[in-house]
């Protein structure tokens, strides 16, 4: 599991940082604390997740492309059938993650920023079967099984996956869409990290297991910060079905969970991020608390990054978040 840690960690590196131009495929650099060796190159890379028992990745762009890599050759072959997705500001094709029952059902799951019908874009959750013969690859059946019905303006998305060890269950970081105050209203999704079922369905023992929320809801576009958020203009959203935002949250009053990825056990749950003064800090948080619990500094070191979570891992099981504004403050003192 320390791999899957270490991965996000250098995949969040690479979107906070961009891409280097002096670099091109097959050349190493060492320049930073660690080998960086190109394979090939890409437009916007969100995500990769590895086909079992191989060295082919699937990786995700932001604009809308899904592609196969061999990571020993450089060989690039895309996949046909992504979801159409609003590619504007952080939003795009997202997460990538392949089934944990990959080797019988075949699926991919995908995270994206998908058109609203009340206005703007939203987070969506989509499963598909990765076929592939001699005419190509290709995304079978896409189905959306989950969605953030409200729409509206705004960045962080979240939009992580981490597939429970068990591998019958999967949770998804939402992030607050840079509106503050949804992460800790139980009626949005906004702001939560949530535990779904593989079909998208609320997971059995959630703290909120049964409930309901409201049919209509108050939405807000990115406000200018969070003393002006809270009395900041807001339009009526009707819920399409029954609301299952209770019943799906695992935890909430998150701002923008970048990261997810699961150590061996999973008693506790711990995630990174930044508070107003910039210092880092990571916390253990049980499924009553939210994001205002927290714990021990991490340090402002860009080359300590991988280390520091991999040395969480190896402590007893956690589940590990990791938020942007971690990176991006690591990156901005390197």
């Amino acid at each position: 599991m320390n791999l899957r840690v270490i991965q996000v960690a250098l995949l969040t590196l690479l979107a906070a940082c961009g891409s280097s131009p002096s670099a091109s495929a097959g050349q190493s650099s060492t320049d930073g604390p660690f080998v960086v060796s190109e394979v090939t190159t890409f437009d916007s890379p969100w995500a990769m997740s590895f086909l079992p028992g191989s060295a082919t990745a699937l990786v995700t762009e932001k604009p809308g492309h899904l592609w196969l890599v061999e990571v020993n050759s450089g060989r690039k072959q895309a996949v046909a059938g992504p979801p159409g997705v609003v590619a504007e500001g952080q939003g795009g094709l997202l997460d990538v993650m392949v089934s944990p029952h990959f080797a019988t059902d075949g699926l991919v799951y995908l995270t994206f920023s998908e058109p609203s019908a009340n206005g703007g874009s939203q987070l969506a959750l989509a499963r598909a079967r990765l076929l592939r013969d001699p005419s190509g690859a290709r995304l079978d059946g896409l189905e959306v099984i989950w969605h953030n019905q409200t729409g509206g303006q705004g960045g962080h998305f979240g939009a992580r996956i981490a597939f429970a060890p068990d591998g019958n269950s999967l949770f998804l970081s939402a992030g607050d869409r840079q509106r503050f105050t949804p992460a800790q209203d139980p009626n949005l999704p906004m702001g939560k990290v949530l535990h779904l079922t593989l079909e998208g369905k609320p997971a059995a023992g959630n703290p909120g297991a049964g409930r309901g929320g409201a049919a209509m809801v108050r939405v807000t576009d990115p406000p200018e910060d969070s003393a002006v958020a809270k009395k900041a203009p807001s339009r009526t959203v009707t819920w399409t079905g029954p609301n299952l935002t209770p019943a799906e949250t695992w935890t909430s009053g998150h701002r923008n969970p970048l990261g997810l990825a699961f150590a061996p056990t999973p008693e506790d749950q711990s995630r990174g991020r930044a508070d107003s003064s910039g210092q880092e800090k990571s916390h253990s948080e049980s499924a009553d608390r939210d994001d205002r619990q927290i714990g021990a500094e991490l340090p402002r070191d860009v080359g300590r990054l991988a280390d520091l979570l991999t040395q969480a891992v190896g402590r007893s099981g956690k589940l590990l978040a990791l938020d942007l504004d971690v990176v991006a403050n690591l990156v901005d003192s390197a």
